[in-house]
């Protein structure tokens, strides 16, 4: 997996709301995917697009975590974010992503399902 890039003018965000408190601590490799049987490939593959997603939203929202049902508005996020989100999104998973994706896709598990059906 490739790294982001970070956001050019993530340093000048003001203040951003911390992450809701209440989503259950998980080891760092617990989202890791596990094994390499058919039955897991599609597990796997929905954990890398929430990671991804997370990244580019801890990144452009400039918050220490972003957890998968987290609401990229109620983080901070707005529409001109979400445009740039949107073209991250683009870059990483090499697809075309409407912006709506975001409107309609709240939060990193919903977004990350919707990417996947699309692929």
């Amino acid at each position: 997996m490739s790294r982001v890039e970070p956001f050019p003018d993530a340093g000048r965000a003001a203040a951003a709301p911390e992450k809701r408190r209440g989503e259950p601590e998980q080891p760092p490799d617990a989202a890791a995917p596990r094994g390499g049987t058919a039955s897991h490939d599609g597990a796997a593959s929905h954990d890398r697009y929430e990671r991804v997603i997370a990244e580019v939203w801890r990144e452009a929202l400039c918050v220490d975590e972003v957890g998968p049902h987290d609401d990229f508005f109620r983080l901070g996020g707005h529409s001109r974010l979400a445009v740039k989100v949107a073209d991250r999104l683009r870059e990483a998973f090499q697809a075309d992503l409407p912006m709506r994706m975001i409107f309609d896709h709240r939060t990193v598990a919903e977004l990350a399902t919707a990417i996947a059906a699309r692929a």
